[in-house]
């Protein structure tokens, strides 16, 4: 038998941990070794500002070893790896997977993308890691013995295939190889989190073929297509469910393995179905001297009110263990139900939003046990080739609605991955969908985000392009700091234009001329007034998140939920910065104990205080005048309409202008500052000069913009130039202060606070 040298290539979308199967390759380097062969594991992190640096280092890597077989899995960029096979006589490639991939050209065997079908014939087998790791033991059995490697489980060549995978264990002893090598044009991430194997699949297995969407398709006829469970998903409908005690047992000797060489303490549960054993793992990993492990897991958004009873076991006895359980993945996909149907969810926009508010009561009664918005694996699958505009724009007002960015990142870039055993590409087939090539200025997800190379695809409805091109022009300018705004704007933009290919670049070049105009606001040369003697200085907000006595649709407080039973924690946080503080969010004046609060802000030292507010309710004399003696010398008051009948149309609430006129004059009389905020909005924007004279005639010497993209519109950015540029001569004449916030911040810039010189 020859002794082989192989490569394993890991690729990353970015330099980033992400939720990765890496065990994999870990143990198929380990596997390797064991055989006798010499094995090297690589992580390869693609940089998006360098895209042709992760190429190069991995050719050049290869090149060093001179591998004979190259092993890879989710490859995105098989471009080294195809040329190093390809210019070395006998050298081959392997692509080892779940299923989740389409056969690569130059690649030229592939392990688990021909995994047979269940017992019942009515889906495509699910692919263990114990199948994949015992077929992969015997393919390099073949290859180093000259045996044909179509007699391998599992394995495939072009069209031929060789039996399907076996089930098989994990292996036994559980050593996954921990020394991979990085290639990185930045400082790799640091290891934090492994994944544990449970049981493979998963159980959910609504069928597509009775989908109306998926109606016409002879999806029953396909070999190994997913028929079963969610229409984008390999996985559903072949959940090898063993004893509970028996998943167990395996988890934790994972789990040891994982902390007693690496110190690592957050493990990532990869079961679809975990929460009933969840409590035995719990204690027997306790049991088993495994302190302090917090176990991330997945659930369906329906199962968590189903099995909450359980969940809340699982969480007592986490308490007592001092272990945390985190749900970190659950498959939201859309907020829009008809959406929800293309994807074959199962589930409705309500049932998700009760398996929120689940969430929230969960860590309101289990706050050292239960965490579900720290790691934010949940997925949110924005975009496929059916959505219209309309779809996006439900979801997005959802999200904003109910505050739920708070449970996911990068919300604007997830978008539909097309493989061919999936049924959703077949209906994208039949709806001509398909394209053999990306679209100008379109290239998928995948590589971006670290997944399989994937189908090509078109949107179907032209206006959905636009949004989704100026969503990420947008993005690309303005950072992931307002995106659910940038979002937001893109969409109602696009949903009254067709395709138009000059839209985009006019849209960036008055966005660039109007972020030019609020910056300069910024600098030295902005207007000042004689009557304030304040610098501007950095502060630490701390933000509420309770009920506001505003309607406004574009709030930005919104979009992010926050408990407030954490105000205090979130206070002492900002005072160990040093820096002065900020109040702000959501209506602060609305919470309970704002005295107290900021009695805490403030502290011994008699730290600058401020507070951004509607205002409203300190036209009550004696709460303005409680504020004042607790240390607030700021109030940034906003101020939504230069007049009551457009303030109190885009607040939502008859009669707030004039509460917060009243408020603005009892906070002045109480010996607070006070500065008016006012938002960039289309249904003010022509009159935005006006506000100098209000501020004159309220007695306040400077004005704030807030630039909130959504509320403005893509349509309106130039009249907003040559609005903040008479609003700006207006302030000079009236001697005003005048200062902005640049677009990326939006209307959620409360880091910084006029302080007066002691």
């Amino acid at each position: 038998m020859r002794r082989l040298v192989i490569a394993l290539v890991s690729p990353h979308g970015d330099a980033q941990e992400g939720y990765f199967p890496d065990t994999l390759l870990e143990l198929c380097t380990t596997e390797a070794r064991r055989a006798g062969h010499d094995a090297a594991l690589v992580r390869v992190y693609y940089d998006r500002a360098e895209p042709q640096a992760a190429p190069e280092r991995l050719s050049a890597w290869l090149a060093q070893k001179r591998p004979d077989l190259v092993v890879v899995e989710r490859l995105f960029d098989p471009a080294p790896v195809v040329d190093y096979v390809q210019s070395r006589s006998g050298r081959r490639a392997v692509l080892i997977s779940f299923g989740d991939a389409e056969p690569i050209p130059g690649v030229d065997l592939a392990l688990g993308l021909v995994a047979g079908t269940t017992r019942s014939g009515r889906t495509r087998s699910t692919p263990a890691v114990g199948d994949l790791c015992a077929a992969f033991r015997a393919l390099l059995h073949a290859l180093a013995t000259d045996g044909d490697v179509l007699a391998v489980p599992g394995v495939s060549r072009g069209d031929q295939h060789g039996p399907p995978l076996v089930p098989a264990p994990l292996p036994d002893p559980f050593e996954p190889a921990l020394d991979a090598e990085t290639l990185s044009t930045r400082t790799p991430p640091p290891v934090t989190r492994h994944m544990v194997f449970g049981n493979p699949g998963c159980p959910f297995a609504l069928d597509t073929a009775e989908n109306p969407h998926y109606r016409g398709l002879a999806l029953a006829a396909e070999p190994g297509v997913a028929r079963l469970g969610c229409a984008f998903c390999h996985a559903g409908g072949d959940y090898r469910a063993r004893a509970d005690e028996d998943v167990v047992a395996d988890l934790v000797r994972q789990a040891r393995y994982f902390v007693e060489r690496t110190g690592v303490r957050e493990l990532v549960i990869a079961d679809q179905h975990p929460v009933r054993y969840l409590e035995l793992l719990v204690r027997a990993a306790a049991q088993a001297g495994l302190g302090g492990v917090r176990w991330l897991f997945p659930a369906r958004a329906d199962a968590l009110p189903r099995e909450a009873a359980s969940l809340v076991a699982a969480l007592c006895a986490a308490e007592d263990a001092g272990q945390v359980l985190e749900l970190y993945l659950t498959g939201f996909e859309a907020f829009c139900d008809e959406e929800l149907t293309r994807y074959n969810k199962g589930v409705t926009k309500h049932e998700l939003l009760e398996a929120v508010r689940c969430m929230r009561s969960l860590s309101v009664a289990h706050p050292r046990a239960f965490a579900y918005a720290t790691s934010k694996g949940h997925s949110l699958v924005l975009w496929n080739p059916w959505t219209s505009v309309e779809n996006l724009l439900e979801s997005l007002n959802t999200v904003r609605a109910h505050g739920l960015c708070e449970i996911f990142d990068d919300i604007g870039h997830n978008r539909l991955r097309l493989y061919p055993e999936l049924p959703i590409m077949h209906a994208a087939r039949r709806d001509g969908a398909l394209v053999a090539q990306w679209e100008s200025g379109d290239g998928g997800t995948a590589a971006g985000k670290g997944y399989a190379k994937e189908q090509p695809w078109r949107f179907l409805d032209a206006r959905t392009r636009v949004a989704w091109d100026l969503s990420r022009a947008l993005r690309q300018r303005l950072g992931p700091e307002t995106e659910l705004v940038q979002l937001t704007a893109a969409a109602e933009l696009a949903q009254h234009n067709a395709c138009d290919p000059s839209l985009v670049g006019a849209v960036l070049r008055a966005l660039d001329e109007l972020d030019a105009r609020l910056r300069h606001l910024a600098g030295p040369e902005r207007p000042r007034s004689t009557r304030d003697r304040c610098h501007e200085t950095r502060a630490a907000p701390v933000l509420f998140g309770g009920p506001c006595n505003n309607g406004c649709s574009h709030c930005p407080n919104r979009q992010t939920f926050r408990d407030d039973a954490g105000a205090f924690d979130r206070v002492a946080t900002a005072r160990a910065t040093g820096m002065p503080i900020v109040l702000a969010g959501r209506e602060p004046t609305l919470f309970p104990a704002l005295d107290r609060i900021a009695l805490s802000a403030r502290g011994d030292d008699e730290r600058a205080l401020g507070l951004v507010t509607n205002a409203r309710r300190l036209s009550h004399a004696p709460f303005a005048a409680l504020l004042s003696r607790c240390g607030v010398q700021l109030t940034s008051v906003k101020v939504f309409g230069p007049d009551a009948a457009t303030a109190d149309a885009i607040a939502r609430d008859t009669g707030g202008f004039d509460q917060t006129r009243s408020g603005v004059e009892q906070a002045i009389l109480a010996g607070m500052n006070v500065e008016l905020r006012v938002r960039l909005d289309a249904r003010s924007v022509e009159r935005l000069q006006d506000f100098a004279a209000l501020a004159v005639s309220w007695g306040v010497a400077r004005l704030r913009i807030e630039p909130a993209l959504d509320a403005l519109g893509l349509a309106r950015l130039g009249a907003a130039t040559e609005a903040v540029a008479e609003l700006e001569a207006a302030c000079r004449v009236l001697d005003l202060g005048l200062v902005a916030a640049p677009l990326s911040a939006g209307a959620a810039r409360f880091d910084r606070l006029p302080v007066r010189p002691r």
